[in-house]
């Protein structure tokens, strides 16, 4: 656990302890979850698998850039957060309004 400041742009220094712990590297992604008054749950998203690992795992009916790729698990990434969020609501939990805590 760690205390950290909002700097001027709305941005956090995760603590070095936190990071190794929730094993955090640089380019993943957090689900920030407003769950009270004030109080917010930050949730570290699966890492998405490297383009790499997926080569040749798929045959496409037609050949796909490598941005049509990286636009296809963004949009897939995004959608399991949309999913984990409706799984809380169906849990009772209150919604997250994806803006942290404090409203701003």
């Amino acid at each position: 656990m760690g205390v950290v400041r909002v700097l001027p742009k709305g941005q956090i220094t995760m603590p070095k302890a936190v990071r190794e712990r929730l094993g955090i590297e640089v380019g993943d992604d957090l689900l920030v979850e407003v769950v009270g008054e004030r109080e917010a749950r930050i949730i570290v998203l699966p890492r998405p698998t490297s383009l790499k690992d997926l080569r040749g795992l798929v045959k496409p009916r037609r050949p796909l850039d490598d941005e049509t790729v990286r636009q296809a698990i963004r949009e897939g990434r995004r959608g399991l957060a949309e999913r984990w969020q409706a799984s809380r609501l169906r849990q009772g939990s209150p919604p997250s309004d994806g803006r942290g805590a404090s409203g701003g």
